[in-house]
């Protein structure tokens, strides 16, 4: 894994920003319609334990804490990279949490014509309906990063989906944020030394693309899902691996998936 420098970045991106680097735009990610027939967004994992109280909020634990002047809670979930939890927490899927009483989830939404796909233009959303803070016997999903579970399982899938040498020679792009003290930067590398990256920047990459830009990978800082965009048996595999919560994107165009 190496960074580019800036002729070589800008070589890199061209074919996703254009002729000017650094970008004007792009700054949490490029998402182009792009020529792939097939995508889905791969749900960042949300874990749950019964021994936790689920009447708790971690904004309750807080003031507790605070009242008691200790050290103030974490809140959960959060902007970057996260590991497994250890048991007794177990994967919680985004439709199981989402069919319970006090928790919204698009994907089960009486309102869309079909709950396991998402239009094209929408981003996937879950969270509680009456409160803005989770219970804490509950791991809310992290955004702007890909979890470590759903790392491994989406690396996997790409590998068996990617021809050798496109693999080897992946390009990775950071945008840049205001709370983020880095321009935006390009890596090249070896597809299978990304779970090294994203836990030396605490983020996996915004973009992430093989040599053969056979797929896309697009990861916004605000959402709490990655979207990959491919060839229909991709997003086929990516849809059946027992690692991934997934849900299918819908293109509205002649020629492509559903």
């Amino acid at each position: 894994m190496r960074t580019l420098e800036a002729d070589e970045a800008a070589d890199a991106m061209r074919w996703l920003c254009g002729d000017t680097w650094p970008p004007e735009s792009g700054y949490t990610g490029f998402d182009p319609i792009g020529p792939w027939p097939a995508a889905a967004w791969v749900l960042n994992a949300i874990y749950e334990r019964d021994d936790m109280p689920a009447n708790l909020t971690y904004h309750e634990l807080r003031q507790q804490a605070i009242a008691a002047g200790l050290q103030e809670a974490a809140i959960g979930g959060g902007l970057g990279f996260a590991e497994k939890p250890p048991p007794p927490w177990r994967r919680l899927t985004w439709c199981e949490l989402g069919a319970r009483e006090g928790f919204g989830c698009w994907a089960v939404n009486a309102d869309w014509e079909d709950p396991g796909v998402i239009p094209a233009a929408a981003h996937p959303a879950i969270g509680p309906t009456g409160q803005s803070s989770w219970p804490v016997s509950i791991l809310p999903p992290t955004e702007g990063s890909l979890d470590a579970e759903s790392l491994d399982g989406v690396i996997a899938v790409l590998a068996e989906h990617t021809s050798a040498h496109a693999v080897a020679d992946c390009g990775f792009y950071y945008g840049v944020v205001a709370f983020m003290p880095e321009d935006a930067t390009v890596f090249a590398g070896d597809l299978r030394e990304l779970s090294t990256l994203a836990r030396i920047h605490t983020l996996t990459p915004n973009n992430i693309w093989p040599a053969d830009h056979s797929w896309l990978i697009y990861t916004d800082y605000d959402l709490n899902a990655t979207r990959v965009s491919g060839s229909p048996e991709l997003v086929d595999a990516l849809r059946g691996h027992r690692d991934l919560d997934t849900i299918r994107v819908r293109f509205d165009r002649p020629g492509t998936s559903t």
